[in-house]
């Protein structure tokens, strides 16, 4: 018996051997796939990774995704490796993975589903830069190195603008957010703040000798400005002394300045102050001091009339007398006009009390005229006749008439209206008309005023204050 034994294991051996020599393993044996997980930060751009149980687990994989969680899933093309790497289109989603063993391992295992995939998160631009306007306040700066995909925003304002690509332009100065803006499967980036800078505006550094005659009357005309080209304001200034404390010239801003009578004996310079494109001030240096300007009988005074008195020199504020260039010609002929106590039938008509004659009192009469009267001069000397009135009356029409830039006209006194008709009249100067009077701003009565004939005679009287008359200003310098 045990021989035989003996002998049935020999056989089983060289059954092995012969087995073993001709290729024929032993059965293997199967592991079955127990569990997949998928590991990884769930965003756009991030690598998922599918880890299975057992670890040393060998299989094919398919990568799916869906709406919702539990939702259908569809394959991912080419999506079959142990590793994902997440795209836009993944923004939103939900993904599994399934894995079906290969070799020793067994089994189709699909995973529990990720979160909902998170939008990337976009870093901020670089490579940008700011440049400057093309002028002082102008909106032609522009940041470079932008693109489409970007966007900007002054940064105290909210709402972002689109960007260009290359370059964005039509810019203001100011401090700029500049980010990529909000795409599929990407929230908007962190913003770079760029820095469009403020045009630097040139300095003026300079201003030449002003040019003109200082004298009464002439004009002076401010030095070029450096740089060649500068724009600015200017501000005429007067002092007493060449190296005194000068002030302003009121209304004295242009580029030139005419001299008045005030300004004799002073010393002028002119203040340039930058604009636009230019900054600084530059004050010029000082003109002589200002000659007196002489003038006569029948010369062009300053608002283009003749000058027809002179006092010898000047006090209060002024020297010279000047007939406006024409007559008053709204239609010819005025009245004096009237003054009563009330606008009533019953009203007293009143004198005014703007009496005086001498030189130097026709703007006081002028100013007390129109003062009582205002835009409604009575037109007859009764309340019971009548109590229409009128604002075209002779001493009104003198106060607001306007020669050029020269507002201050007033109706002369009648001693102011004897000097024009001896020094222009008499001279056949001021082109006069020599029919009807002219009207003087001295009352005579309530109800009349001097008046003077301009014809061969020149002859004085007083009319009614109802009598139609011609009106000529005149004004003081």
């Amino acid at each position: 018996m045990k021989s035989r034994n003996i002998r049935n294991v020999s056989l089983i051996l060289i059954v092995l051997v012969i087995a073993l020599l001709m290729g024929c393993p032993p059965a293997l044996e199967i592991t079955p796939i127990t569990a997949i997980a998928i590991t990884g930060d769930e965003v756009v751009g991030e690598t998922l990774d599918a880890t299975s149980t057992p670890a040393s687990a060998t299989g094919t994989y398919q990568w799916t995704r869906a709406d919702a969680a539990d939702g259908s899933y569809t394959p991912i093309a080419g999506a079959t490796g142990s590793t994902y790497d997440l795209v836009a289109a993944d923004a939103g989603k939900y993904l599994k993975v399934t894995i079906t063993g290969t070799n020793a391992y067994s089994g189709m295992i699909t995973s529990a589903a990720t979160s909902q995939i998170a939008n990337a998160n976009q870093l901020a631009p670089i490579g940008l830069a700011g440049e400057a306007p093309t002028s002082f306040g102008g909106s032609d700066g522009k940041i470079t190195g932008t693109t489409a995909a970007m966007e900007y925003k002054l940064s105290t304002d909210t709402d972002y603008t689109d960007a260009s690509e290359g370059e964005t332009t039509d810019l203001s100065a100011g401090e700029y957010d500049v980010r990529y803006a909000v795409k599929t499967g990407y929230n908007a980036g962190d913003a770079a703040s760029i820095d469009v800078p403020a045009f630097e505006r040139i300095p003026i550094t300079a201003i030449g000798a002003i040019s003109g005659t200082a004298m009464v009357g002439e004009e002076l005309t401010a030095g070029t400005l450096t740089p060649s080209g500068a724009t600015a304001d200017y501000q005429w200034t007067i002092c007493d002394t060449e190296g005194g404390s000068y002030a302003d010239i009121g209304g004295a801003t242009a580029s030139t300045y005419t001299l008045v009578v005030a300004d004799e004996g002073k010393f002028i310079k002119v203040v340039a102050t930058g604009t636009g494109n230019y900054s600084g001030t530059a004050t010029s240096a000082a003109t002589v001091a200002v000659a007196e300007k002489v003038y006569v009988a029948g010369d062009t005074g300053p608002a283009g009339g003749l000058v027809f008195y002179d006092k010898g020199s000047v006090s209060d504020g002024w020297r010279y007398l000047e007939a406006a260039p024409t007559d008053i010609a709204v239609s010819g002929t005025y009245i004096f006009g009237y003054s009563r106590t009330d606008s009533t039938s019953s009203a007293t008509t009143v004198l005014i009390g703007a009496t005086a004659t001498a030189i130097g009192t026709g703007q006081a009469n002028t100013t007390a005229l129109v003062n009582a009267m205002g835009s409604n001069a009575y037109e007859v000397l009764f309340a019971f006749q009548s109590t229409s009135t009128t604002a075209n009356y002779a001493a009104r029409l003198c106060d607001i008439h306007v020669v050029g830039t020269f507002e201050d006209w007033f109706l002369p006194s009648i001693d102011e209206l004897n000097s024009m008709y001896t020094n222009l009249k008499s001279n056949g100067l001021g082109d006069f008309t020599t029919t009807g009077f002219y009207w003087s701003s001295s009352e005579f009565a309530a109800g009349s005023a001097s008046v003077k004939l301009f014809n061969v005679n020149g002859t004085q009287q007083n009319n009614d204050k109802s009598s139609p008359g011609h009106v000529r200003p005149i004004r003081s310098f």
